[in-house]
């Protein structure tokens, strides 16, 4: 019963962070540790949305300061000396340093369980390799670099896969595959030799597939 609950927070930890709602998630992720203190999917999870929310914090305080600045200021705007600090150019997102650890959306399933070493997995929805969807396997690494997790086949090929293009077996209670299953129809035959021309072989650095 302990264990079940423990899944049931974690998930809705999982969605809570990726609404935005990181105090919400921090919340959820305590109570998975009261139950199970050595979980470190739940260590990860609580320490990912404490630092979201720090952000958040951190920028909206940012925000505030500017907006006070600007209306306390009497001078024209063209006469403001310039804060070397506040003014220079915040780093996007994308050119944050990510960890070398999956964060929480990267570990979430299409049906939304938790992926992990050695979970039996299903492809879904693979665009570039659509042949390959369906197959079952097992998650064997995760490429920090990509930022995919590294998949063993059935037919011993090993692919590189997007999260959102697993799902977990046995899938979770109530999960309902997209109305298209394995990805999108085929293209006319006209097209076919174009679109692999244009693809073209895409391989990791483990000499793995990248889907």
């Amino acid at each position: 019963k302990d264990g079940l609950q423990v899944k049931a927070l974690y998930r809705r930890a999982v969605a809570q962070h990726g609404l935005g709602d990181f105090k919400a998630a921090a919340a959820d992720m305590r109570r998975c540790l009261e139950v199970e203190p050595n979980n470190a999917e739940a260590r990860r999870g609580l320490r990912q949305a404490l630092e979201a929310d720090k952000g958040a914090e951190d920028q909206s305080k940012m925000l505030l300061a500017r907006m006070c600045k600007g209306l306390s200021s009497s001078e024209p705007v063209a006469a403001v000396e310039k804060d070397p600090i506040s003014d220079a150019p915040e780093q996007l997102p994308s050119q944050l340093p990510r960890s070398r650890e999956p964060e929480v959306s990267e570990m979430t399933s299409l049906d939304g369980q938790l992926i992990e070493l050695g979970s039996t997995v299903r492809t879904e929805g693979l665009v570039v390799r659509m042949d390959l969807n369906g197959f079952e396997g097992t998650v064997v690494e995760w490429d920090a670099v990509e930022r995919r997790w590294k998949v063993d086949l059935c037919n011993n090929d090993r692919i590189c896969v997007k999260p959102q293009n697993l799902v977990v077996l046995p899938p979770a209670a109530g999960f309902v595959m997209p109305c298209v299953k394995y990805g999108p129809p085929l293209p006319p035959p006209s097209q076919v030799s174009t679109l692999s021309s244009q693809a073209g072989p895409a391989l990791c650095r483990t000499h793995s597939k990248l889907l």
